[in-house]
C-alpha cells in the first residue's frame, strides 16, 4: 500500500507522471509530451497569425504567403517551448527535495558504516523513489555503498562520481532540443533558396517572353514576391532560433544551479556528518582514596 504521509511522490507528481506518460530521468523530459503542447502552441500560435493576416496585417502574409516553410519553423518553436515548459516543471519539484532534511539535526549525531540505516530509512519514509530524484539518489547510492564497504572515505568519492554523472544526464537531456535550434535556421535558409529561386526562374521567364518596358514592369511583381519570400523566411527562422537559445541558456542555468545546490547539500549533510566512530562522552575515572 503506498504511504499516505511521503513527502514527495514521484509517481503522481512528476508533470509527465501526472498525464500517464512515461517520465524522463531527474529533469529530462520525454519525447512526447513537449511535442503534444508543442503541436498546441503551435496552433495557438497560426490561430492568432492568421487572425492578422485576415486583417491584412503584415505579419500575416509573411506566414500565410511566403510559402509552407515558416510552418515547421513554427511547428520546431513550438516543440522547443513544449520541453522547456516541462523541463521547467521537473526543475521546481526537483527543487522541492532540498527543503527535506534528511539528516538528524542533532549536532552530535554523525554518520558511521552503523547509522547509515537511520538516514535512508528517513528517505525511503519521505519519497517513493530516492532514484527519481538527483538528491536523494546521490545520497542513497553513497551512504549504500557506506553501510556495505564500511570505509569511510569512499563517501566523497561515490558523491563526486555521481555529481559527475548527473550533470553528464542533464547535458544529455539537451541533445534533442539543440538539433531543432540547428534545424529552425537551416529551414530558414531553405526558403531563402526556394524564394530566391523563384525570384530567378521568374525573372529570367518574363526577360524571355517581355518585348516591352511595360510588360517587364508587371512581371516583376512576381519576382519581388520570390524575394520577400526569402527574405521574410529567413528572418522568421532566426528570430524564432534566438528567441528559443535564449531560452535553453536560460534553462542550463536553472540546471546548473540545481546540480550545485544538491552538491552543497551533500557536502554540509552528508559529508560534514561522516565519522569514523561516532563521539562518546568521556570516563570519569573515580579517584580511589582508601587508605594502606
Amino acid at each position: 500500500m503506498k504511504n499516505r504521509d511521503l513527502q514527495l511522490d514521484w509517481s503522481s507528481s512528476d508533470i509527465e507522471c501526472r498525464f500517464a506518460l512515461k517520465g524522463g530521468k531527474f529533469t529530462a523530459p520525454g519525447a512526447l509530451l513537449p511535442f503534444m503542447l508543442g503541436l498546441i502552441f503551435a496552433t495557438c500560435f497560426l490561430g492568432i497569425v492568421y487572425f492578422l493576416y485576415r486583417q491584412d496585417w503584415h505579419i500575416g502574409k509573411m506566414f500565410f504567403e511566403r510559402g509552407p516553410v515558416p510552418f515547421p519553423i513554427v511547428l520546431l518553436a513550438g516543440w522547443c517551448l513544449g520541453f522547456i515548459w516541462v523541463k521547467r516543471r521537473k526543475q521546481l519539484f526537483q527543487e522541492q527535495s532540498l527543503k527535506i532534511v534528511v539528516v538528524p539535526s542533532d549536532p552530535a549525531y554523525a554518520i558511521t558504516p552503523d547509522t547509515t540505516s537511520t538516514v535512508l530509512d528517513t528517505i525511503y519514509e519521505t519519497v517513493d523513489s530516492p532514484r527519481h530524484f538527483i538528491l536523494f539518489n546521490r545520497i542513497e547510492n553513497a551512504l549504500a555503498n557506506l553501510k556495505n564497504m564500511g570505509r569511510i572515505g569512499d563517501v566523497d568519492d561515490v558523491l563526486k562520481s555521481q555529481s559527475e554523472n548527473d550533470e553528464n544526464v542533464t547535458e544529455s537531456s539537451y541533445t534533442q532540443i539543440k538539433g531543432f535550434i540547428w534545424a529552425i535556421p537551416v529551414l530558414g535558409f531553405i526558403g531563402t533558396v526556394m524564394g530566391l529561386s523563384d525570384a530567378i526562374g521568374s525573372f529570367g521567364s518574363i526577360l524571355q517572353n517581355s518585348t516591352e518596358f511595360s510588360q517587364i514592369k508587371g512581371g516583376l511583381q512576381t519576382v519581388t514576391g520570390g524575394l520577400a519570400t526569402a527574405f521574410d523566411t529567413t528572418f522568421i527562422a532566426l528570430v524564432a532560433a534566438l528567441f528559443i537559445q535564449i531560452l535553453i541558456n536560460w534553462t542550463k542555468q536553472k540546471d546548473e544551479a540545481l546540480l550545485d545546490e544538491c552538491t552543497e547539500y551533500c557536502m554540509r549533510n552528508v559529508i560534514a556528518r561522516l565519522r569514523l566512530q561516532p563521539p562518546e562522552a568521556p570516563v570519569r575515572v573515580k579517584e580511589d582514596k582508601s587508605v594502606d
